[in-house]
């Protein structure tokens, strides 16, 4: 519940916004649950309908990925780029659904690679962060470079001071 202080908001969203995607991946492959099951024809293959309504489960975690993009601008470089390899890998990976969904086995193969090269990136930045994040928890005597990109974007707050600094000269 600490989360919901102002600070935490954004980790927190994340948090839950991740966890609600595996949730829902983790239900929707494992055999127990028979989701999979309505989807499969009598020689055991995934149909059509299933890799279509999963591309859009893609594409919309995507969308959301780029709302997490556009926020993360004031923040790091590091999120940047995390986000920026999660939009393009959500994309990626609701075509690799779609050219299985019409067939395209080589298509299909090759946007999920492409879609499995930029998760390798979210990963590689999520170490990356969470090294960081550790080595500040305990004190560490130094901090790895994020590259800070607040300044780059004047918050509301920044630009509202600025506004009223130039009107009250006036």
């Amino acid at each position: 519940m600490v989360g919901f202080l102002v600070p935490l908001v954004i980790q927190q969203n994340l948090t839950h916004d991740a966890g609600g995607f595996f949730l829902a991946l983790g239900f929707t492959l494992i055999p127990g649950f028979g989701v999979l099951g309505a989807y499969t024809t009598s020689e055991g293959a995934l149909n059509a309908d299933f890799y279509n309504s999963f591309g859009f489960f893609y594409l919309f975690v995507g969308m959301l990925s780029i709302v997490f993009l556009i926020c993360s601008l004031r923040t790091n470089i590091v999120l940047v780029v995390l986000f920026l390899a999660y939009s393009l890998a959500f994309p990626l990976l609701a075509a690799s659904e779609w050219q299985a969904a019409q067939g395209n086995k080589e298509a299909a193969h090759n946007l999920l690679v492409g879609g499995g090269a930029a998760c390798f990136v979210v990963s590689l930045m999520t170490w990356y962060a969470l090294i960081n994040s550790l080595l500040q928890s305990v004190d560490f005597q130094f901090e790895l470079p994020m590259g800070d990109l607040s300044s780059l974007f004047p918050g509301a707050s920044q630009r509202k001071e600025q506004r009223l600094k130039v009107e009250s000269t006036v």
